[in-house]
């Protein structure tokens, strides 16, 4: 691919790091989103971002 192995570590963990912040900012954002829903729904959008989180921990 023509990267070094040390500029393909960089590239991925740049990736993965830039993933882990988009992850933490939808989290904070639940809060805001979940006026109005029911219990079960905002359960249900909890568990989602844990099983996105859970691919990346």
């Amino acid at each position: 691919m023509g990267h070094t192995n040390s500029n393909l570590v960089n590239l991925v963990s740049s990736a993965l790091a830039t993933i882990g912040q988009q992850v933490g900012e939808l989290r904070n954002e639940i809060g805001l989103t979940s006026h109005g829903k029911s219990l079960e729904e905002i359960k249900q959008r909890n568990n989602n971002v844990d099983y996105l989180q859970g691919s990346f921990d």
